[in-house]
């Protein structure tokens, strides 16, 4: 069954009105046991980020099968089941213009695995098994103790313009060297790295996958190489090491999605030194306990102690002390439901660098601003935080100096086709602090990364998730100067997320579904190389 987006929405509309009517669905047969556990391992790999091992929903909507999440609490009606089984193929078959990608369509799932899918989320969500530190430790390997790892950079500073790029399906990153283009590694990592963090240093990698595998690579060996392996997690989407003074590479962090906690280990053996969890947060605005409370983004300070972890369903933003990495000291603070990702201002002569740090509570549609100074949030007035459109997505974000409203942060959206740019600079343009300045309409929804650079004067955003035919293999380029937004048709299929060189002048874009990595250069636009070979596989 393909159906446009006109199509699918007709569809909700009549079931909506079904509902209101009191018309039942259809019965659906339950999975077998050898299905369901099928099932399971596919939601975790394309779903749960969006709706959650409980399935209480986040990004997307809750998928329970007789109830739905209304105020952080079940609801009964509304589930899956009273949707039937056609819908719910129809769905996933075609996905949404709310950013849900066409499984079917882009020959992701089969007609069997989606009509597996709809019937899975008509049955229970299976329990989130537990995960302690006795556990995590025995899972730790360190393949090469730190007095074994070179005493001087074998690379010969070539490793500060090295690109970390993650094969998402093969479970593996490469290591391409930015100057030459070349391959220089491909090690195997995690199931389907979620990203890759740079040590204080720039010595090493951290990779986190979404089976929760924390894997340090070390970049001076003149060919880099995986020294040590961890898992205190059984999905995660997050890590960061520590990077203030005194403390540079000594730590690292990792936020689970599941279990509902976060582990700190040593940042040069990955040895888990304390597990602490988070499933007593609850929902922010109305105190009700809730089933799961993943960790997504986290972001350490270049100048303090902590770090800043976002907790998703409860809407808690957590300041992590690591002085004392066994016994971390938390303070709480109140932000907005389902954080996501998000990044620190920074602009030219800011004298208070990393003091604000911009984060998204997608699902609520804004973007809140915590000042890690004064460790409290911005408030907007009646509201939490700054409105903005629907689900927006900026990766780190995009800092730079607009020509009319100073210093600004820019973001993206999931459901929205626009860019909206937030000013930052509430000493030097007070007016526009914390406001919403400016917003451009843009060829699609379903972006997901933002990116500039200090020396570039363009921002570059991603449609990975567009709806709309031949879209999500293009980009734009929004021109700092004049304002204007061109678009390069990059590939016929999806591309998403970009990185820039050192240098600042060229910018790597992965082209996720062809198999290719493509350079552009930053001033004329125009594509420098393409980098291929057999060995790339769904970069991301």
């Amino acid at each position: 069954m393909n159906l446009s987006d006109s199509e699918v929405k007709d569809i909700i509309s009549f079931l909506v009105s079904q509902d209101e009517s009191n018309a039942v669905a259809a019965s659906f047969t339950p999975l077998s046991k050898d299905e369901f556990n099928e099932a399971k391992e596919i939601y975790f790999d394309r779903c749960s980020g969006c709706h959650g091992a409980k399935r209480w929903g986040a990004t997307g909507p809750s998928l329970l099968p007789v109830s739905h999440i209304a105020a952080a609490k079940e609801v009964k009606g509304g589930g899956t089941r009273g949707k039937g089984t056609e819908f719910l193929e129809a769905m996933l078959m075609n996905g949404s213009a709310k950013g849900m990608p066409a499984w079917g369509k882009e020959g992701i799932l089969d007609k069997r695995q989606i009509s597996l899918m709809a019937r899975y989320v008509q049955m229970d969500p299976p329990p989130v098994p537990q995960l302690t530190l006795a556990e995590a430790k025995k899972f730790w390997e360190l393949t090469v103790p730190v007095d074994k790892r070179p005493k001087v950079d074998e690379s010969e500073g070539k490793f500060q313009n090295y690109f970390g790029v993650i094969l998402r399906d093969r479970g593996q990153v490469a290591i391409i060297d930015g100057t030459t283009k070349e391959k220089i590694a491909v090690l195997d990592t995690g199931k389907a790295v979620h990203i890759l963090r740079s040590s204080h240093s720039g010595r090493y990698f951290y990779t986190i996958g979404r089976d929760g595998r924390l894997v340090l690579i070390d970049l001076w060996f003149k060919k880099p190489q995986v020294v040590a392996r961890a898992r205190t997690c059984w999905d995660a989407r997050s890590v960061d090491s520590s990077k203030a003074p005194g403390y540079e590479d000594k730590y690292a962090i990792v936020g689970c999605y599941t279990p509902f906690q976060y582990a700190i280990m040593d940042g040069e053996t990955l040895e888990p030194l304390s597990i602490t969890s988070v499933a007593d947060s609850k929902d922010w605005a109305t105190g009700n306990k809730l089933p799961e409370v993943r960790i997504a983004s986290i972001v350490a300070s270049d100048h303090e102690p902590f770090w800043v972890v976002n907790l998703k369903e409860s809407g808690w933003v957590y300041m992590v002390n690591y002085k004392n990495p066994r016994k971390p000291v938390e303070k709480r603070i109140k932000a907005d439901n389902f954080l996501h990702d998000g990044g620190w201002v920074s602009f030219p002569g800011n004298t208070e660098k990393q003091r604000y740090f911009l984060v998204a509570a997608n699902a609520k549609n804004a973007m809140c601003v915590i000042d890690t100074k004064t460790q409290s949030l911005v408030g907007q007035g009646a509201s939490p935080c700054i409105k903005m459109g629907q689900v927006p997505h900026p990766g780190r974000g995009a800092n730079f100096v607009h020509p009319k409203y100073g210093p600004v942060f820019a973001t993206t959206y999931i459901s929205d086709d626009k860019i909206s740019f937030i000013g930052v600079d509430p000493k030097g343009h007070p007016k526009y602090a914390w406001k919403v300045v400016e917003t451009l309409p843009i060829k699609s929804a379903g972006s997901l990364f933002v990116k500039t650079h200090p020396k570039s004067r363009n921002v570059w955003f991603d449609m990975p998730l567009s709806s709309k035919p031949g879209v999500n293999g293009q980009v734009g380029v929004y021109n700092i100067d004049t304002g204007d937004i061109k678009y390069i048709e990059v590939s016929s299929e999806r591309v998403v997320h970009f990185e820039y060189n050192k240098d600042g002048d060229e910018i790597w874009i992965s082209g996720w579904l062809d198999g290719k990595i493509y350079v552009y250069d930053d001033k004329t636009l125009e594509l420098k190389e393409k980098i291929t070979g057999s060995w790339i596989y769904t970069p991301t």
